[in-house]
């Protein structure tokens, strides 16, 4: 086959519109916000991808594979960082080249778990990025307070949410009754705590089972939980560590009859919203970005008003402001209550799938496509992203969309 001059440069050498830099692993939440972002602009928006590790393609939309694998030589008009800023073992600063700094608009979109952000992030963020977008209000006080002087906005973390939005709502409870969770076994997740709780609550009876999965476990925090089962015998508790695929995943989902999050820290939390969108009654504790959650008024709460230094796995020598968390009573008290009057929580199923539903990418398309491409930008005194336009109070921030992309 003959390819042409003008098909070839515009397959391999052409900038994109938007070049995403970021990682390509479904079944993770940074790794899946590429993927998704993808699914809504590609047939809008030409999207090269810099990629941060290798790209999982397990549950990657056969049509999107060609975009993600696609090797580009430029970099467009906007790089979009949907990354960590910064880990001791990996820096996005190797692909933010000088010869773009003038000629592209760079924006980083980030999410932290604690009270404080790294101060590598801090230099990094006001040093190479024109713009922050963070996924909750939680996050414009503690990066503010860290020290980001770039202009930051509020933008939620795309989801596609349809396969949970055509499910049937959850109705009634199974028997026996189950309570689940599926994060990461790590310590800011907190599933010991939720163990705990839960043997406290209901003992070793069969009529009520807790199911964890976990995509990843930390060695010694697996171990903890695993000594707690081993040592108190439990029966009714199920834990397992398997990357579940999209059809997996989602059959877990549906099956419990209520997702419990006492997470010490999130930095979005995508399962209680998208067990929200199928219905199914949520405890969340009320911290960092599941405040917001918790402000639905639809969901049981667990207040955390202990802190705990937050201390990250790559690094244990200093900690990284403060984590939330309750106490192993409260949490067996929600989940006592959520067991016991579980028809008063149910009947808000309706209620909560449409509050979950404005995370779905069907409702936030508008406001990325203003995000990489407005119509309109203004100063003003805040800095928000609306259908029709971006207003911010960095003149610098105007003149650069300006120039890029609202030439007239």
């Amino acid at each position: 086959m003959v390819i042409s001059g003008h098909l070839l440069y515009n397959r391999y050498y052409k900038a994109p519109d938007v070049t995403i830099l970021g990682s390509v692993k479904v079944s993770d939440g940074l790794g899946r916000h590429p993927v998704e972002l993808i699914q809504a602009f590609h047939n809008e928006i030409d999207i090269g991808m810099l990629h941060t590790a290798s790209p999982c393609f397990i549950d990657v939309p056969k049509n999107l594979r060609g975009i993600i694998k696609k090797k580009r030589r430029k970099q467009g008009k906007v790089l979009l960082s949907l990354d960590s800023v910064w880990t001791p073992t990996y820096s996005c600063i190797k692909h933010l080249k000088e010869e773009y700094a003038n000629s592209q608009l760079r924006i980083s979109y980030s999410m932290f778990e604690s009270s404080q952000i790294p101060p590598e992030w801090v230099t990094i963020l006001n040093c190479y990025f024109d713009a922050v977008v963070v996924p909750d209000e939680y996050h414009l006080e503690v990066y503010k307070n860290s020290g980001v002087q770039t202009p930051i906005f509020v933008l939620p973390l795309v989801i596609n949410l349809q396969d949970c939005l055509e499910k049937p709502l959850k109705q009634t409870s199974s028997t026996p009754f189950i309570f689940g969770n599926l994060s990461a076994c790590t310590e800011r997740k907190n599933q010991l705590f939720l163990i705990q709780a839960f043997h406290q609550a209901f003992g070793n009876t069969p009529d009520v089972l807790l199911k964890i999965n976990s995509r990843t476990s930390e060695p010694s925090y697996k171990g903890e939980i695993q000594a707690y089962l081993d040592k108190n015998q439990i029966s009714n508790v199920v834990v397992s560590n398997v990357c579940l695929d999209k059809h997996s995943y989602l059959n877990f989902l549906s099956n419990l009859d209520c997702y419990v999050s006492v997470s010490l820290g999130e930095g979005f939390s995508i399962q209680p919203r998208e067990a929200m969108a199928l219905g199914i009654p949520t405890i969340v504790s009320n911290n960092t970005a599941q405040k917001t959650i918790a402000k639905s008024n639809l969901v049981s709460i667990i207040e955390t008003p202990i802190k705990v230094p937050a201390f990250y796995d790559w690094n244990q020598n200093r900690s990284y402001g403060d984590w939330s968390t309750c106490s192993i009573d409260d949490i067996a008290i929600a989940l006592q209550e959520m067991h016991d009057h579980y028809t008063s929580y149910l009947s808000k199923s309706s209620q909560a799938r449409k509050w979950a539903k404005q995370y779905d990418f069907s409702h936030l398309k508008p406001l990325y496509k203003t995000l990489l491409h407005p119509p309109t930008i203004e100063l003003g005194d805040e800095n928000r992203i609306t259908p029709n336009k971006i207003t911010t109070t960095s003149p610098a921030l105007v003149e650069k969309y300006q120039k890029l992309l609202i030439k007239s």
